[in-house]
Parts: C-alpha cells; sequence; structure tokens
C-alpha cells in the first residue's frame, strides 16, 4: 500500500517526468482512424465522394537522438508507421471490398532542450496510400509520396506534458484516383495534438488526435472512366491511444 501511495504521490507531484529527454523513444498502440475523400467541381456522375469511419489499426513509432551537437541538442532519426486492418467499403455495384490504408514515413530530426520542454525539427519523407482491393475504380484510391518538413513540441504542464505537431507535405509522386487526369499536384499539410502521462521515469501513456489534409489539383483531360473534376480534397484523421517506452 505504502508502495502505491508512493507511486501517485510521485505522479501528482511530477516525480515521474524525466529530468532530460530521452535518447530513445519507442510508441506503440492503436488507432481509430477516418477518411473523407470529396472532389471538386465534378461534372461525371462517375466521380463520388467517399467517407470511412472507425478503421481500426495499430500504430508503431522509433526515434533515436544519439548524436550530441551541444549540450541542449541532439541529432536524430524518426520512423513511423501504421496500418488498417478489417476496413470494408462498398462499391457502385453493392459489393462489399477489403480497404486498407496504410503510412510510412522517416526523418532526419535535431531536437532542442528549452529546460523540461523540448523542440524538434524534422525534415524526411511520407508515404500515405489508401487503397482497395480488385483494384476497383468506382472508389477514390489515393497514393501520396513526397516530402515530410515537421515540427513537434512538448511542453510539460505539471503531472502531465503536452503534445503538438505540425508538417508541411509537398507531394512529389501521386497515384490512385489522380493518376485519371492527365497532370495531377498535390500539397499537404497535418496536424497533431494530444497529452503524455507519465507512469514511472521510462514508460508513459499518450492520447493523440491527429489530422491529415491533401488538396490535389487536375489539369487535362481525363480518362474515360474518370469525368472532369477541378480537383479533391483528401481529409484522414486518426486517434491513437500509445504506450511508450524511453532511455
Amino acid at each position: 500500500m505504502a508502495a502505491v501511495a508512493g507511486m501517485a504521490a510521485s505522479l501528482l507531484l511530477g516525480g515521474a517526468v524525466r529530468a532530460e529527454p530521452a535518447s530513445v523513444v519507442v510508441e506503440l498502440g492503436p488507432l481509430l482512424g477516418a477518411r473523407r475523400f470529396s472532389f471538386t467541381d465534378p461534372s461525371a456522375a462517375s466521380l463520388r465522394d467517399y467517407e470511412a469511419t472507425g478503421a481500426f489499426g495499430v500504430a508503431l513509432r522509433a526515434e533515436a537522438y544519439p548524436l550530441a551537437l551541444a549540450p541542449n541538442l541532439r541529432l536524430g532519426v524518426g520512423f513511423g508507421y501504421h496500418t488498417t486492418t478489417g476496413l470494408y467499403s462498398d462499391t457502385d455495384r453493392g459489393r462489399s471490398i477489403p480497404s486498407i490504408w496504410t503510412r510510412l514515413e522517416a526523418a532526419v530530426a535535431l531536437r532542442l532542450a528549452l529546460g523540461d520542454a523540448t523542440v524538434a525539427l524534422g525534415l524526411g519523407v511520407q508515404r500515405e496510400h489508401f487503397d482497395f482491393a480488385d483494384g476497383d475504380t468506382t472508389l477514390p484510391a489515393a497514393r501520396y509520396f513526397g516530402l515530410r518538413a515537421g515540427l513537434a513540441l512538448r511542453v510539460p504542464l505539471g503531472p502531465v506534458a503536452l503534445l503538438a505537431s505540425g508538417a508541411a507535405l509537398p507531394v512529389t509522386r501521386l497515384g490512385g484516383v489522380s493518376e485519371r487526369w492527365a497532370k495531377a499536384r498535390a500539397f499537404g499539410f497535418e496536424g497533431t495534438f494530444g497529452v503524455a502521462v507519465p507512469l514511472t521515469p521510462t514508460l508513459e501513456l499518450r492520447a493523440l488526435l491527429g489530422h491529415t489534409r491533401y488538396g490535389s489539383r487536375y489539369e487535362g483531360p481525363s480518362s474515360a472512366v474518370g469525368g472532369d473534376a477541378s480537383g479533391a480534397t483528401d481529409a484522414l484523421s486518426r486517434l491513437q491511444v500509445t504506450l511508450v517506452f524511453s532511455y
């Protein structure tokens, strides 16, 4: 009983928060996602909006900062991945087909410690796919690949820490529904907010709410099955609850 009371008091007083940022962080947990895809000014009945909610999956993230450039500045690398399972989408013919949403990112980052708070600047690449089985053309599959330039903040607040991050996502290669047009380009933005609750000096629980939005522009003639549209908006949201180990 005394040990439990001591741990509770430590958490309430912020004693489980690390005195300095961790060099290695590994994060794993479930996610719940949603997607809303809509065309801009469509002129063909074959172009229809799409919405998916309750996409269940798993998210993994790892970071390592092995190189100290200055007392409060470290150079590191980061890797993130998520995938969904058990997601189905209905086609125009009334069929329900498997669908999958995957995301992969990798970056080099500089992390600056400002007292108990940290700021991380990252530059890397990101690939995000939303695909459907059987190559169905009535549903808007999407494949985005490009650069990722991001900023992440961690600010301790009493016994917890507030988390916030944002990124610009210039798309260099675009696929899926955009292949119906002779020319297509896209650009994305992302924002994530959350809270971290330390459980021990090396273990914490995080809840994160993220939103990614890609805006696409189409030029030139479309394929016969595509119809005409001037562009599209693809909004992807996710809620993650993860367990994080750091040292």
